[in-house]
């Protein structure tokens, strides 16, 4: 990636230089150090910003606010989600829309605001439905089912987190996505632990284990810890 960055650089492809440094943010990320992510997502804001690509700010928005969060800088991230959130509608970009709501979500999760977490949980799920993005669905599942799991109170709200996260393992599975059926696996493990099902819970731990240990350790999601 950082070839591929010094090259676009050295030739004067702006919006590919952009699109490099988000690759760069993206693996420090993946390594583990999400500061410098965050320093590389800032220089490619400010390079897409100077070019006038709008929506491509919308995408950068959305992985700064995740890093922020990450980082424990919650309002200022809830702030990036939201002006990603602008810049998405205003283009219509419903995939787009929908990831900021589901990272908002785990966002306002994680200040302790369960009720604006349900919405854009809901709001998450519904864009992604509505653009046929099985994979951004089945990731909006998870997140749903696990604040339902951390907020609910009644018998109802207990079934339907299950649902949510069961949806999600199946969705999932059925696209192949295992880095984050590996996370859904892991989210329904926490909830079965907490309820008193230890064998169910060490099932799912078990298999959550064997593609972290094959695929690498990642990034988890916001709403299940920093």
């Amino acid at each position: 990636f950082s070839e591929a960055l010094a090259i676009r650089r050295e030739i004067g492809d702006r919006p590919g230089v952009v699109q490099s440094l988000q690759a760069v943010a993206s693996a420090w990320r993946d390594r583990g150090d999400v500061k410098r992510g965050f320093e590389v997502l800032s220089e490619a804001l400010g390079l897409a910003q100077e070019i006038g690509d709008r929506l491509e700010q919308g995408s950068i928005l959305v992985r700064m606010g995740e890093a922020l969060a990450r980082l424990g800088r919650d309002p200022e991230a809830s702030d990036h989600l939201a002006q990603a959130s602008e810049l998405a509608q205003a283009f219509g970009d419903r995939a787009l829309q929908s990831e900021a709501a589901r990272l908002g979500a785990e966002v306002y999760a994680q200040m302790g605001d369960l009720r604006a977490a349900r919405t854009e949980a809901r709001r998450a799920l519904e864009l992604a439905e509505k653009v046929g993005s099985r994979t951004y669905a089945g990731m909006a599942h998870r997140v749903l089912g696990t604040i339902l799991a951390k907020g609910g109170i009644t018998d109802e709200d207990k079934q339907q987190a299950d649902v949510h996260l069961q949806k999600s393992i199946e969705i999932l599975g059925e696209v192949g996505h295992e880095l984050e059926l590996g996370r859904s696996y892991q989210s329904y493990a926490d909830l079965l632990h907490e309820r008193g099902d230890a064998d169910g819970a060490a099932t799912f731990n078990e298999r959550a284990t064997e593609i972290t240990e094959r695929l690498g350790p990642k990034s988890s999601p916001l709403c299940e810890g920093k």
